[in-house]
């Protein structure tokens, strides 16, 4: 591997203003000497093209059209690439300093890597602060439980692309999972950097917080294509963990209709995952008039968003 590798990072984005040149400046600022960077907007309407214009003459290419959602978006900016290492980051998150150096180091450090994997801090206005650190499963089967890679923190040689193919466009919402299931159940092995590369933002509209039923859905049909190299025993487990994570988060948006049913569900599956005070403060929510359980979850929301104002 020659001094500097040639990386290359995609963004894709739509009407991110907000968020994207911070993330821009998260990716220019790492001062890489031999970096291609490629910004895939989908048409954004924000003045998210103005913001992309005023870093251009340091970018590898970018464009600003309809595409047919993030993973295509992603798929097209790789095609542009020629880096010998590809990465994407999102138009809301952030690379941390340091982040590509270390990146490169481990990829020398151990040559047959194929890709890497840092650490991610979980950080936004209203949510706890945390540390998204990967693992090394006792079992493989443990991924159809959960993703347990941070997708910001995710490096992969060019040849693991090229093997591997594309992101399957069919997932908007977990198309990364699918993508390591796809290398974890063909024997791919990652390594692991002892060191927080990215930061994943939470906020309001991100999809991981909006779009809590659409990630469910994806992961079922993603769970069924793997499902036959996974023990059944964790099967079952999945499900059950995959339904309290649903219904908590559509509990805390007040869908309160979709959230008792699986509250219902997990009641009926799994009693014993209800005995916690957290998931019973939730499931009396929806039981509760909704006008009266909307109220009470404002103010905690509210609260939460008054101790954990957080700037990275």
């Amino acid at each position: 591997m020659s001094e500097y590798p040639k990386i290359s990072i995609v963004t894709p984005s739509y009407n991110q203003a907000e968020y994207l040149e911070e993330t821009i400046q998260s990716v220019l600022s790492q001062r890489y000497p031999n970096l291609e960077y490629i910004i895939v907007d989908g048409g954004s309407t924000d003045g998210s093209v103005d913001i992309i214009r005023k870093y251009e003459n340091r970018l590898a290419w970018w464009c600003s059209e309809k595409d047919d959602g993030q993973p295509n978006a992603i798929n097209k900016g790789f095609s542009r690439s020629t880096g010998d290492i590809i990465a994407f980051i999102n138009s809301d998150d952030l690379y941390l300093p340091g982040a590509f150096k270390s990146v490169i180091d481990g990829f020398k450090n151990n040559s047959v890597n194929k890709w890497v994997v840092g650490s991610t801090i979980i950080f936004g206005v209203g949510y706890e602060t945390k540390i998204w650190s990967p693992i090394y499963p006792l079992n493989d089967a443990i991924w159809l439980r959960k993703n347990i890679l941070p997708q910001q923190s995710v490096f992969m040689r060019r040849e693991v692309y090229d093997k591997f193919g594309t992101f399957d466009e069919r997932f908007h919402y977990c198309f990364d999972y699918e993508y390591w299931l796809r290398l974890i159940s063909s024997g791919l092995k990652y390594n692991i950097l002892n060191t927080p590369l990215a930061a994943f933002r939470m906020h309001r509209l991100s999809k991981t917080i909006s779009q809590t039923n659409e990630f469910y859905n994806n992961d079922v049909i993603i769970k069924n294509i793997y499902k036959n190299i996974f023990p059944k025993n964790l099967l079952i487990k999945y499900e059950i963990d995959r339904k309290v994570s649903l219904a908590y988060n559509e509990s805390i948006n007040y869908d309160f209709k979709n959230a008792k049913a699986h509250w219902s569900e997990i009641l009926h599956q799994a009693p014993f995952n209800m005995i916690n005070i957290h998931i019973l403060f939730y499931y009396t929510m929806t039981i509760i008039p909704h006008k009266i359980g909307r109220i009470i979850i404002k103010y905690v929301n509210y609260c939460r968003n008054n101790k954990n104002n957080i700037n990275l």
